[in-house]
């Protein structure tokens, strides 16, 4: 009788563990990706401040082109994003992309109608942004402003969420193989009872 007792205790402790694996997948696959995304998204804008600031001290001649490069350079390479900084008319100036594989031309009509937004004045974000390659990404647009407050200029940054697409679908895999190798156990603990 004992031993029936137990069994029964062990068959419902491993159903109500194949519920919550479910009920987890679903609640991670509806807030997951938001989640991740809206982490990048945070991440983004002081990245934007720190590449007007360190545009600005090179506009103001308290940096060199060498030096000025050599910044931005790491910084793409370390944030894995494209830096895009264009004039007041929306003319690019500088294009840094070391550390994405997004190339200029995929930003299509969205470089356009982003940087009209940031040179009117307005900090834009984007956080499904479609490229031309067939990629997602997020982005963040901020005006350059100069002493007396008047937009000079405006910096893009563009980030593929790649990196975050890959975690979010291993983790997937896991919770998902999980429900996988617990369901056949389920079911023959059942039959044998």
């Amino acid at each position: 009788m004992r031993s029936v007792f137990y069994w029964r205790i062990l068959i419902v402790s491993i159903i109500a563990l194949l519920l919550a694996n479910v009920v987890l997948l679903a609640a991670y696959a509806y807030v997951g990706k938001k989640t991740y995304v809206s982490i990048e998204m945070a991440n983004l804008e002081p990245e934007a401040e720190v590449t007007r600031q360190i545009y600005e001290e090179y506009k103001n001649g308290y940096m060199t082109e060498e030096a000025f490069q050599r910044l931005i350079e790491k910084q793409t390479l370390s944030t894995e994003s494209a830096i895009l900084i264009a004039d007041a008319l929306g003319k690019l100036l500088i294009v840094r992309n070391d550390g994405s594989t997004v190339e200029t031309l995929d930003f299509g009509e969205y470089y356009r109608a982003e940087m009209q937004n940031v040179l009117r004045g307005q900090t834009v974000e984007n956080s499904d942004l479609k490229l031309l390659n067939g990629e997602t990404a997020v982005s963040v647009g901020i005006p350059i402003r100069d002493a007396d407050g008047n937009v000079t200029g405006g910096i893009l940054i563009i980030k593929q969420i790649k990196r975050i697409q890959s975690a979010f679908n291993q983790l997937n895999n896991v919770l998902t193989w999980t429900i996988v190798a617990i369901t056949p156990i389920v079911i023959l603990l059942v039959a044998l009872s």
